[in-house]
């Protein structure tokens, strides 16, 4: 088996690109408001969890979660980091850092756009081959306004 300088299988770091892949995606739906494929990424059994702002379990409570919040935004643009990855056989772990902009829906005047500080905590699992979302825990760290 081919392993990098620092002894790191080789079949390792194909799975942090395919996990760094799964990432993008997940974004990149967020980004286009594409429910359907957002879902895709999520073991049916998943868990998406806000914090204070409530736990989700399954694809019918993540699809309701996140059309009800992606209803709320114009537009968002979601610019994660590198992150931390660690895979262990079928399972998997990641941290990332996220800035996300946001223009939320007008109601009532302008809406202010703002720039979301988030830390992202995301369990993985190969399923069929490929690698799905197991649990997405979120951290709002923060938000400023941007043009203010």
């Amino acid at each position: 088996m081919i392993h990098a300088s620092n002894d790191i299988p080789a079949s390792s770091l194909v799975d942090r690109e395919k996990i760094r892949e799964l990432k993008f995606t997940y974004c990149d739906a967020l980004d286009h408001a594409d429910i359907d494929a957002l879902v895709s990424l999520f073991t049916p059994d998943a868990i998406y969890n806000l914090g204070k702002f409530g736990t989700y379990r399954g694809h019918e409570q993540i699809r309701e979660l996140l059309a009800g919040l992606l209803a709320t935004f114009s537009l968002t643009s979601h610019t994660p980091t590198v992150g931390k990855i660690e895979v262990r056989e079928n399972e998997a772990t990641a941290i990332w850092k996220a800035l996300v902009a946001m223009q939320p829906m007008p109601s009532d005047g302008a809406a202010q756009p703002k720039l979301a500080f988030i830390d992202y905590y995301d369990k993985m699992v190969r399923h069929d081959r490929q690698w799905l979302f197991n649990e997405i825990a979120l951290d709002f760290r923060g938000e400023w306004p941007i043009g203010a």
